[in-house]
């Protein structure tokens, strides 16, 4: 939180990084990241890692386009709302 609440998502994707290089190192052979916001960090996850890391992005877009969906109302953090993350074009 402290992290998210300074706006350091250099910092808390430092600190997830180095959680994913142990969950590999302790054999995880895929990765998922459980919070929406932390997935503002998915690349840097993504980058400290050789095992696929699953993206909830992909997810999203795979379900609103079985739905033929045309528009999505997202609820989250002030973070991830904010944010141009969860955007697709």
């Amino acid at each position: 939180m402290a992290f998210q609440n300074a706006g350091d998502w250099d910092g808390s994707g430092r600190v997830l990084a180095d959680s994913a290089r142990r969950l590999e190192a302790g054999g995880a052979t895929v990765l998922g990241i459980g919070a929406n916001t932390m997935h503002m960090n998915y690349q840097a996850v993504a980058d400290a890692v050789s095992i696929p890391v699953l993206d909830i992005r992909d997810a999203i877009v795979s379900r609103l386009r079985e739905l033929e969906a045309t528009s999505i109302a997202l609820l989250g953090t002030k973070y991830l709302t904010e944010s141009d993350f969860i955007r697709h074009t």
